[in-house]
């Protein structure tokens, strides 16, 4: 069956995004890299870039391009802007960026991957809602460029030094309702945060109060 120009428009667009969305997956993969190497100099000074030009990859082949990241307002971010000059020092590409409060960054990354001409290149996501992303087709797994060697030297990268849970966390096989922890990888993580719960051991023992262990218990 023959096209019609408009259904040759579109998959000339789709062409296009998943061209896009190649190399800004690529470039997301050289961003984590750095960040994960432990980037970092004190502000002002001249980077010193010696530990990523270990890595047997081009650093700079995608030179001249522009990312432009989605971020959740959360301190974590905070601490990662002042290392922006160093990854554009390394890899040549701009870097701009979006800070938003968490209500309003969700509703605006929906927004922004919905539309073809959306501006975020990179976003901050997380395990919870990457199936929201992934399903539409709005990121790409990211195994074909972990292994693909022009984009990661994994001697360098050492994947395999991740907590395999939260690899596994960021893995979803496409199976809405359930199938996370299998499938691709659709995130890398840089942060993980964690919750615990404090008490008064001697108050719990003297009142022979029994440490709870999971939500019902603590109701």
């Amino acid at each position: 069956m023959e096209q019609d120009e408009s259904q040759k428009g579109g998959t000339a667009m789709e062409d296009r995004k998943r061209r896009k969305r190649g190399w800004i997956a690529a470039a997301f993969l050289i961003l984590g890299g750095w960040i994960c190497g432990g980037a970092g100099e004190a502000l002002g000074a001249q980077p010193d870039l010696s530990y990523f030009r270990q890595a047997k990859i081009n650093w700079r082949q995608f030179e001249g391009q522009k990312l432009t990241i989605g971020l959740n307002k959360h301190p974590y971010t905070e601490s990662l802007l002042p290392l922006i000059p160093e990854f554009e020092a390394l890899t040549g590409i701009k870097v701009e960026y979006l800070i938003l409060p968490e209500n309003e960054y969700f509703a605006k990354l929906v927004a922004d991957l919905s539309n073809a001409r959306g501006e975020f290149t990179v976003i901050m996501t997380g395990p919870m809602r990457n199936w929201t992303y992934a399903a539409p087709g709005w990121i790409l797994p990211l195994e074909p460029f972990l292994n693909d060697p022009k984009l990661t030297d994994k001697a360098w990268y050492k994947p395999e030094d991740f907590f395999p849970g939260l690899i596994a966390a960021n893995r979803w096989n496409g199976k809405i309702g359930g199938g996370t922890g299998e499938g691709a990888l659709w995130s890398i993580p840089i942060m993980c945060e964690s919750y615990i719960l404090a008490y008064r051991k001697d108050l719990f023992d003297k009142h022979k109060i029994k440490v709870p262990t999971t939500y019902e218990e603590m109701a």
